[in-house]
């Protein structure tokens, strides 16, 4: 039976509006999943990464700055997620400090110059690393100065022996000291594993290195910490 003109145009219009009421939801939709995935005050226009077509156009200097907040605010989880759990890890030993003389005065203030002068110093690494144990990242410290000693070694079995250990300490999804990485550089660490060298933690250590110093060296040179050690040293030094 053929439908009167008047009730086709009807239909016809009916199915228009539906149809372009699916448009304003499926644009809704994928506005909605543009906001979220696309780094916070990215301006161009495909700085985004569209998983629902297949294939990812990104705006690289907003990635490496997405990236960036993305380390910092996992290593804060991170450290949360230690605090939580140092409560069932009391029997843990903490590794000596380094070997050092008590620093001057001026050796404490050129600490808060840069971040490479305090690293350099290993009454610096030490006060450092007694600020980090404060704020539940001292393996990130640990670290670093694991691969110091890796890279010192030239006997291959002691090599392999202690990249594995590393790789066991800070590497592994499974240990609770385990240090804030990208994926990247997770990639390059179990390829290297295959046959470690003294530079396997290389691209590793320098992400770690400058994770401390944006997230962690600022707030050290605020803490009671350094202050009260800078106190210290001057009135050592004055009564002198």
């Amino acid at each position: 039976m053929r439908l009167p003109q008047a009730e086709h145009n009807r239909l016809a219009t009916t199915d228009q509006i539906h149809a372009a009421s699916a448009g304003v939801a499926a644009a809704a939709v994928h506005a909605y999943k543009f906001d979220r995935i696309r780094p916070y005050g990215c301006q161009v226009a495909m700085g985004f990464t569209d998983y629902h077509f297949g294939f990812k156009e990104t705006c690289n200097a907003c990635d490496k700055a997405h990236y960036e907040s993305l380390t910092v605010r996992n290593e804060d989880e991170n450290r949360t997620r230690r605090k939580s759990k140092s409560q069932d890890t009391k029997l843990e030993t903490i590794p000596n400090c380094e070997a050092c003389t008590r620093p001057t005065t001026e050796e404490v203030r050129l600490w808060a110059q840069s971040f490479d002068k305090l690293m350099k110093n290993p009454a610096g690494r030490n006060v450092f690393r007694e600020f980090l144990r404060t704020e539940y990242s001292e393996e990130n410290m640990l670290f670093w100065l694991a691969c110091e000693d890796l890279k010192k070694e030239i006997s291959k079995s002691v090599i392999e022996e202690k990249a594995r250990m590393i790789y066991e300490d800070y590497i592994s999804i499974l240990s609770p000291k385990e240090v804030s990485l990208d994926s990247r550089v997770r990639e390059v660490i179990n390829r290297k594993m295959q046959d470690p060298t003294p530079h396997a933690f290389e691209d590793a250590q320098l992400q770690i290195y400058t994770l401390m110093h944006r997230d962690s060296y600022p707030r050290f040179l605020n803490s009671m910490i350094y202050k009260s050690l800078i106190q210290s040293t001057s009135r050592s030094s004055s009564e002198s």
